[in-house]
């Protein structure tokens, strides 16, 4: 992952009319991310992070199923 001002600067330096292989030697990011940076901020117009968190395949009752059962587990432990 790259900080939010290294890619403001890839942005920055490629509106300048930077070539994707110079701004990668000279910010040492590899030129796939530049790529990749420079598609989402075309299709979404942000740069942000995105997050790459997987949801949960538990539902809601589930979890608390699951937390009642280690709560039990601890209890017998003691």
């Amino acid at each position: 992952m790259i900080s939010k001002e290294l890619r403001e600067l890839i942005i920055t330096d490629r509106r300048e009319g930077l070539s994707v292989a110079e701004i990668g030697r000279v910010l040492h990011v590899g030129k796939p991310t530049i790529w990749k940076l420079l598609k989402q901020e075309r299709e979404t117009g942000s740069i942000e992070s995105r997050c790459h968190g997987r949801k949960s395949s538990l539902t809601a009752e589930q979890y608390e199923q699951m937390i009642a059962t280690l709560n039990k587990g601890t209890q017998a432990i003691v």
